[in-house]
C-alpha cells in the first residue's frame, strides 16, 4: 500500500514529465529564457521558460487559442 508520501511523488513525477515535455514542444516558437515564467513572471532559472507544468500548458494554450487551432 502506498503512503501519502509516495503519491505524492508520483503528483511531483507527473509534473515533471509534462513539463518536459511542454519544454520540448516549446523551443520551435521564438520564445527565449528571459529569467521569468514567460506565462506568470516569476522568477525562474536562466534556463528555463516556465516556472511549472501548469504554466507552460496554459502558455501553450493561449498561443494555439491566438492561432485559432
Amino acid at each position: 500500500m502506498r503512503d501519502v508520501a509516495d503519491q505524492a511523488q508520483g503528483v511531483i513525477d507527473a509534473f515533471i514529465s509534462a513539463a518536459i515535455s511542454n519544454a520540448r514542444t516549446v523551443p520551435n516558437s521564438k520564445i527565449r529564457p528571459q529569467g521569468t515564467c514567460h506565462y506568470c513572471d516569476e522568477d525562474v532559472g536562466k534556463a528555463q521558460l516556465f516556472c511549472d507544468a501548469r504554466c507552460a500548458t496554459d502558455y501553450e494554450k493561449e498561443v494555439k487559442l491566438r492561432r485559432g487551432r
